[in-house]
């Protein structure tokens, strides 16, 4: 039985605020500064996606909203997530889910809530450093 050569494949550097191979960093084209929403934003990750954060779009949510929790989970019974539970139990929350039936995003309209200033309304800080 024959065994395998040994590997000295290495680990490619992966940058620490995208969450992707340094080569195919994203963080130059991201705001320097995160944004406050005036919503708190709750990411719903499967576990498999968690495991895999350099080809996913949960680092780069966090890199960019001041105010994004994770929950990772497949099944979320009642006491599963504290974060959770008060969001579904608080009026006005939103679940956002592409499917069949669901409604474009256009046709929600958050009243009653002020909305931030548009990026482009101030100047833009200058962009981070590059990761490499």
């Amino acid at each position: 039985m024959a065994s395998s050569p040994p590997t000295d494949r290495k680990r490619r550097k992966v940058c620490a605020r995208c969450m992707r191979v340094e080569t195919v960093c994203v963080c130059s084209v991201l705001p320097s500064v995160k944004y406050r929403l005036p919503v708190n934003v709750i990411v719903v990750q499967d576990p498999e996606e968690a495991k895999r954060p350099q080809i996913c779009s949960v680092p780069i949510i966090q890199a960019v909203v001041n105010n994004c929790e994770v929950v990772v989970g497949t099944q979320f019974p009642k006491g599963f997530s504290e974060t959770l539970d008060k969001a579904l139990s608080e009026e006005g929350t939103v679940i956002m889910y592409p499917g069949q039936g669901s409604l474009p995003i256009e046709d929600f309209h958050i009243n009653d809530r002020p909305q931030p200033p548009h990026p482009s309304s101030t100047p833009p800080p200058p962009p981070p450093p590059p990761c490499r």
